[in-house]
């Protein structure tokens, strides 16, 4: 395929492209250390969660909870792993699933002076969907 070929090909693609899809939202973060995945700086779809929350739905870190597992036992550090592995993987998946390229904990991101919407139970259920994948 010749390059002028592919140049046309291309303007056409462009050219069906919702421009609507091109605008984004006006993203504010409020707590940078809160940030849990996604870069502000070229986020166009921001959502928050209750972190806390979504380890709670994490086999692993129930473990620790229900075990009482101290800090000082090695199965801790194991577990703890896990979970964030875990949790990590459901962030991901809330991104490719459903468009939100940035997520912080609640209150942490503002979207056109708004607080950015609640996606906990979304996140819940991905993390309860990772659980296991590899």
């Amino acid at each position: 395929m010749s390059s002028s070929t592919l140049r046309v090909a291309f303007a056409a693609w462009l050219a069906c492209w919702p421009m609507a899809s091109l605008a984004s939202a006006d993203i504010e973060v409020l707590v940078e250390s809160q940030i849990y995945h996604g870069d502000p700086d070229y986020a166009r779809s921001a959502a928050c969660i209750s972190a806390n929350e979504v380890f709670l739905a994490i086999p692993a870190y129930r473990k620790i909870l229900d075990e009482k597992i101290d800090k000082s036992d090695p199965r801790y550090w194991l577990l703890m792993e896990e979970a964030n592995r875990v949790f990590r993987r459901a962030l991901r998946k809330c991104e490719r699933d459903h468009g939100y390229d940035l997520i912080g904990e609640l209150g942490s991101i503002r979207v056109d002076g708004a607080p950015a919407p609640d996606i906990t139970g979304i996140a819940v259920q991905m993390a309860l969907d990772s659980t296991g994948d590899e």
